[in-house]
């Protein structure tokens, strides 16, 4: 479910290549038909399959999952599609409610506990916290020995340096797999429909995936999923171990119009048009987590040793005190991995946080690319939406994005690799680094006054290879990658990334008015001028957001404003993407021209209300692609420039 790797591409051509390699044509003339029956039927056993469910839904889907050997299973458009248009909608096999996030957040719905006061009182089970008592008893009940080992979960992610949000996720998913054992539960809407009365298994029990499939997974620490500020981040509940079918759009269910409700409460099979016409839900359950590869035999041995280590504790710990079907430490492990290679961050906010990571098998089946054609964002509670986010013609592949897309080519890459298992060769990551945008994000300006041009080099690499000159793209002067003084490029460059992440680290313990000084200090320092770093530089442009967001806490609306322009002139220039994040920030922008001109002398406010709601269009164009004409932010976005106008 990615771009194709290096590896894969050599794979490819060698099978093609390998039947006629040292054969004379009389070899090749008395191959038996028995051979290339054999032959073909290898090669078919190597094919990928895409999960269940989403077969079964395939008909009512403008897509399909298509595989081949270059691109393992990947998304096709079945016509044309156009930007905005809805793709799938679904719902994650588990959902995990992020640590940081667990005291304000309703671990059935994930509305914030600024909302609770308008759905009743609060209500407190154990850890876990729901907005109100139709959200508590909407939550599964779990087996007590896995509520009792939940407790102990920190204990041993200490113990073995691991995550506890990935053990959290191993137990969501035994106990999914302990309650479709059970008869009571076997019609629950977290089940297989298509297969509910079989026991399921994951890698490790029975497997049913086999070749080169490249899934998403945050990072190799589930609690660095964090996007506010350029990049998302995990959280923690069984609490929310399985999510059933009454998950909310925006936290209104009689809001969905891709889902038409009972009167109970609970979800119809039959969608119900709306604006997007008609669009079933995909509700995976753990028969389909089964098809996504976990890549365990590529993950890093430290990660495996200690990884392996806790989920055998954890495999002790249960012994004994659940009935059948408890996974073995190994088949943990399988979970683990496939946990980590394919979860998504889920349930964002304004401030482009995610609440809680998800299993979305759906979602897995898209490649990546680094200018991706396709979005997902939430659409109430832990369910996800899958849109178009340009035009995309019928045969073309759907893709999406697995990592942070404002990262210099190289950094993105070797988190691909560490994370995702595969080397990406994209459009972008193809184009020749001089003629991309992506040289804006790690170019200095050529030290030449008069040439426009950046100095570009090795960022990373071997101790030689980073040794190398820079060249300018323009006037294709070389410089001496370091210079006395730490002056020269690669200098610059590892001097401001690591000032940035000294003065980061800062920003936890001190106030606002503390570390803004320190992070306009950093683009004085290094920004600006011949020999510096290019504007758009990325220890640049990851000061901005942090930056704006000490301005307004210090009530300097006037430099935020400034600094968000930045944000968003940085993004024209380097990813000119309708992508969801800028529905957010045009529609902060817009609130706080907005506030400007209210105090604006009359003479000036007409300008200033045109800049408000110009910005706020923008705002409403961008989230109506991603989030769909319906949606209360859309809506609401729509609604404030009509106002303006």
């Amino acid at each position: 479910m990615a771009a194709m790797s290096a590896s894969e591409d050599k794979a490819e051509r060698e099978a093609k290549e390998i039947d006629l390699q040292d054969k004379q044509p009389s070899a090749l003339a008395s191959e038996s038909s028995a051979a290339k029956k054999k032959k073909k039927k290898k090669s078919k056993g190597k094919k990928q399959e895409s999960p269940p469910a989403l077969q079964a839904l395939e008909q009512q889907l403008p897509w399909k999952v298509s595989t081949s050997q270059r691109l393992g299973r990947h998304g096709l458009a079945k016509h044309t599609l156009s930007a905005g248009q809805l793709l799938l909608l679904e719902d994650p096999v588990i959902c995990i409610i992020l640590p940081q996030c667990a005291a304000h957040v309703c671990h059935h719905c994930l509305e914030n506990a600024s909302a609770f006061v308008h759905k009743g009182r609060p209500v407190q089970d154990g850890s876990r916290r729901f907005c109100s008592k139709a959200c508590a008893s909407a939550q599964a009940k779990d087996d007590p020995a896995l509520e009792a080992a939940r407790k102990l979960l920190p204990r041993i992610a200490q113990q073995h340096d691991t995550d506890a949000v990935l053990l959290e996720s191993i137990l969501a998913l035994q106990a999914l797999q302990l309650r479709l054992q059970t008869p009571s539960d076997a019609a629950s809407p977290s089940s297989d429909t298509h297969n509910a009365q079989q026991p399921h298994s994951l890698p490790g029990q029975h497997s049913t995936a086999h070749g080169t499939n490249h899934s998403a997974e945050p990072d190799s620490s589930l609690s660095k999923l964090s996007l506010s500020e350029g990049s998302p981040a995990p959280c923690t509940g069984i609490s929310a171990a399985v999510r059933t079918a009454e998950s909310d759009v925006a936290g209104d269910p009689t809001k969905d119009p891709g889902v038409k409700r009972e009167s109970n409460g609970g979800t119809s099979l039959h969608p119900a048009a709306g604006d997007e016409g008609e669009m079933p839900v995909l509700h995976c359950g753990i028969q389909d987590a089964t098809v996504l590869l976990s890549h365990l035999d590529k993950q890093n041995p430290a990660w495996q040793r200690s990884v392996g280590a806790a989920c055998q504790e954890l495999h002790r710990l249960l012994a004994g005190k659940t009935g059948m079907g408890l996974a073995d430490g190994q088949q943990m492990l399988e979970w683990a991995s496939v946990i980590h290679s394919n979860i998504h961050g889920t349930g964002t906010d304004d401030a482009n946080q995610d609440k809680a990571i998800g299993l979305y098998p759906g979602l897995s089946m898209l490649n990546h690319s680094c200018q991706p054609n396709c979005s997902w964002s939430p659409a109430g509670g832990a369910r996800i939406q899958i849109r178009a986010m340009t035009d995309i013609a019928a045969g073309e592949q759907l893709t999406v994005s697995y990592t942070n897309l404002m990262e210099p080519r190289a950094r993105r890459q070797a988190d691909l690799l560490r994370s995702k298992h595969f080397a990406c060769t994209c459009l972008r990551c193809r184009q020749p680094l001089p003629e991309s945008p992506d040289r804006l994000l790690e170019g200095v300006n050529c030290s030449s006054a008069s040439c426009p041009g950046l100095l570009l080099g090795n960022i990373a690499g071997t101790p030689e290879e980073l040794q190398q000159p820079w060249t300018c793209t323009d006037c294709k002067k070389e410089v001496a990658a370091r210079l006395p003084g730490n002056t020269g490029p690669l200098d610059l460059h590892q001097t401001a990334l690591a000032t940035w992440q000294q003065i980061h680290m800062q920003s936890r313990n001190f106030p606002h008015h503390k570390i803004r000084p320190l992070w306009e200090a950093l683009l004085r320092q290094f920004g600006g001028g011949p020999g510096k770093l290019n504007d758009c530089h990325v220890a640049l442009f990851d000061c901005l957001l942090p930056l704006m967001n000490s301005c307004r806490a210090t009530g300097d609306d006037a430099a935020a404003i400034s600094n968000l322009h930045s944000v968003l002139s940085i993004y024209a220039r380097v990813l000119p993407l309708p992508i969801p994040e800028l529905g957010n920030f045009n529609a902060l922008l817009g609130m706080l021209l907005a506030e400007r001109a209210a105090q604006s002398p009359p003479a000036l406010r007409s300008r200033a209300s045109k800049a408000v709601r110009e910005t706020l269009h923008r705002a409403a164009d961008i989230r109506r692609i991603n989030l769909g004409p319906s949606h209360p932010k859309t809506i609401e976005t729509e609604a404030q420039a009509k106002i303006c106008g």
